[in-house]
């Protein structure tokens, strides 16, 4: 099977040295690709939203390879985020050094193409969660309630299928991130149908500035988008480890988020919380502080 890995950058980096992995710079309309190597693709090129960079951010790569590639499998990582192979020691491991393993342990070809052979239709990242926040409330944290209501309501109106898994991933305190994924043509088309039709939506109501607002939100929604999958399509998941190459062991706790922590770690701090220490995981940070009761 064809395999196109879309790595979605702004600037030259180190990337793996593996064909199937394809640099692509979101947002090219704005930059002076005599600056990049001649390999790097463009967003702005064929059927493409690059103009709408500063509302959509990676969304716009997501875009371009929906309309324009015609791989059997289809991802999406980032200049530093990748999947590898194994468990929790090779995840380890790559903690350390993990530019320097990249090249041994990320995902390649023959992996890929083993896991879609085994009826694996969609690889994602491992979940990562919180301790005492749901997706919702760390959502709220950073961005509107304005957007996240007005897209609930979109969801009930134009999906209304979908919108119990709404509810269900906002309340829940762990999903995917980072928007990273890989995924047969099949279902990426249908995933990137799903999501931009909400946009377009969003958009009508006002949602037009910039800020990012629409990735933020679309990392959330792959979520909603995959458990109603899993449940009602019989969508097969693959949950992979993923490092960032720029946050190894000394430096995870600079960017909580980059790191994936085992799911018995989960039961301790829970004991902690209820001891009235606060522990805040997520949205770039870790907070330990005591809880004031209002």
């Amino acid at each position: 099977m064809s395999i196109d890995i879309f790595v979605v950058t702004h600037k030259k980096y180190k990337l793996p040295h593996l064909n199937i992995y394809k640099p692509i710079v979101a947002g090219a309309f704005e930059y002076d690709m005599d600056l990049f190597p001649k390999n790097y693709l463009k967003d702005d090129v064929g059927d493409n939203i690059s103009h709408l960079h500063d509302l959509y951010s990676e969304y716009t790569v997501t875009y371009w390879a929906w309309k324009n590639s015609k791989a059997d499998i289809i991802g999406i990582n980032h200049y530093r985020r990748y999947f590898i192979k194994g468990g929790w020691f090779n995840y380890f491991l790559c903690l350390f050094n993990p530019s320097k393993l990249l090249d041994k342990f990320v995902l390649n070809e023959k992996d890929i193409n083993t896991l879609f052979e085994e009826h694996y239709q969609c690889i994602m990242p491992k979940k990562q969660w919180r301790v005492n926040r749901t997706v919702r409330e760390e959502f709220l944290s950073a961005n509107s309630a304005e957007l996240l209501n007005t897209v609930e309501k979109v969801i009930d109106r134009f999906t209304p299928e979908y919108s119990p898994y709404f509810t269900k991933v906002f309340d829940s305190t762990e999903n995917y991130q980072k928007c990273i994924c890989v995924m047969t043509k099949e279902y990426f088309d249908k995933y990137s149908n799903w999501i931009f039709d909400i946009f377009e939506e969003l958009k009508k109501t006002g949602f037009n500035g910039s800020n990012r607002e629409f990735a933020f939100l679309g990392e959330r929604l792959i979520n909603v988008w995959v458990e109603y999958q899993k449940n009602e399509c019989k969508l097969l998941v693959k949950e992979c480890f993923f490092i960032n190459t720029e946050f190894p062991m000394f430096a995870v706790f600079k960017n909580h988020t980059e790191l994936i922590i085992p799911r018995w770690i989960k039961f301790f701090l829970r004991i902690v919380s209820k001891l009235g220490i606060e522990i805040v995981i997520g949205n770039g940070n870790c907070k330990i502080q005591r809880r004031t009761y209002k």
